[in-house]
């Protein structure tokens, strides 16, 4: 665990508070009892006031990160009777270059299809069959991390298969085995704090036969 100020806000409030309380109550020679009673409330306030403050701050440093993975692909319009090959991106621990653990609660919520993560010439890639249009879903919430451990487990976690990289915006490859399906991919990053998610998205996009690229760009998403 980090040693943070806030800790030593609330060491110092409960100590203060200590001191006030247990010291001499003895009023010294000229000094009306109420008003060293007054005193002694006055600066227990404070102290209070003191620990509350540290607690705040202390809960603000923690946080409970998480991700949401989620790929729609819809194969319905295309004129053909044989499934469509998606190989798309996931995500990835970029440290190790394995498959987040997040995949491991992926389910298809919507439509048919059967997927697999295979290794191809541009990287890690989720390979999903079907005929028909289909929602993929995962998400993985994390325990409480301090500050610094948290954005450390942010940062380590990205998309797989990326081309190109400009600021915020990523060019990833996608291949498809028919054209005509379209692909749209979202990628939210839970900071771990209130109201503060971190999101990779792209346009519902049009794909092509073979392998291409697919622009996807971040945002901050403000919630309540």
């Amino acid at each position: 665990m980090y040693f943070i100020p806030c800790h030593i806000s609330l060491i110092l409030g409960i100590l203060s508070a200590y001191a006030v309380l247990s010291g001499n109550r003895r009023s010294p020679d000229g000094i009306a009892q109420w008003k060293i009673r007054g005193l002694q409330l006055g600066t227990v306030i404070l102290a209070a006031g003191i620990v509350v403050s540290g607690i705040s701050i202390s809960s603000g440093a923690l946080g409970k990160p998480g991700m949401t993975y989620a790929i729609t692909l819809d194969a319905s319009r295309i004129d053909t009777t044989e499934e469509t090959t998606f190989l798309v991106p996931l995500p990835v621990d970029t440290s190790s270059g394995v498959a987040a653990d997040v995949v491991d609660g992926l389910i298809v919520t919507e439509g048919d299809a059967v997927w697999s993560i295979v290794d191809t010439e541009h990287g890690k890639a989720l390979e999903v069959r079907t005929s028909t249009k289909c929602i993929l879903y995962a998400e993985k919430k994390c325990g409480y991390m301090e500050q610094e451990e948290r954005e450390e487990w942010l940062q380590r976690h990205d998309v797989s298969m990326i081309h190109k990289m400009d600021g915020g915006t990523y060019d990833v490859w996608v291949y498809a085995s028919n054209a005509n399906a379209t692909m749209y991919l979202k990628l939210w990053k839970h900071t771990g704090l209130r109201g503060n998610i971190h999101c990779l998205d792209n346009d519902r996009t049009s794909l092509d036969e073979g392998w291409q690229t697919v622009e996807l760009s971040w945002s901050m998403v403000l919630c309540d």
